[in-house]
């Protein structure tokens, strides 16, 4: 098998503030005709801060999931400037000044419907700062124990895929 299936077709049947859907026709290598919804959205990042063994977390209602998520400070990357995105919701998010970042990973979302990649970082040198949440954004932020969080992903507390990538990566080794 090649994998060399090709677009005959695309159309965006809808477009958003942060994704536009997308109408795909392709034909696989077999000659069969078939078609996908594709979600095309914004690349987000994400970040691991760790303040004396703790890492710093945040806990924000989650409309799709109708319920509150304890979540590392994430958004949506703005310019294509990962970096530049990474340092501002730690500030936003948190209220927590990085003075390094370190890359842990990358990976898509879901490739089954959507382009979407999901950056993780590791801040390094905190300050504390004011946070400065989005007009919209009403933010608990949390000091986990490192330990606790990790157990919070064994037993279903922590379900946020960003958040246990990202710990994961960070501190299990």
């Amino acid at each position: 098998m090649r994998f060399n299936d090709k677009t005959l077709e695309s159309k965006i049947i809808y477009q958003g503030k942060t994704l536009d859907l997308e109408l795909r026709s392709l034909r696989n290598e077999n000659g069969l005709i078939y078609e996908r919804e594709i979600i095309q959205r914004k690349d987000a990042v994400a970040v691991v801060a760790t303040l004396d063994d703790k890492v710093i977390m945040v806990k924000q209602y989650r409309a799709p999931v109708e319920a509150p998520l304890l979540e590392l400070p994430a958004g949506i990357v703005e310019d294509n400037d990962l970096q530049k995105t990474a340092f501002k919701e730690l500030i936003e998010e948190a209220g927590y000044k990085a003075c390094s970042l370190e890359l842990l990973t990358k990976y898509y979302v879901s490739p089954g419907y959507t382009d979407e990649v999901v950056t993780i970082y590791k801040a390094g040198a905190l300050i504390k700062v004011k946070p400065q949440p989005e007009e919209e954004e009403i933010l608990d932020v949390i000091l986990l124990p490192v330990k606790e969080a990790l157990e919070q992903i064994k037993t279903g507390k922590i379900t946020d895929s960003k958040t246990i990538i990202g710990l994961l990566m960070a501190y299990e080794s």
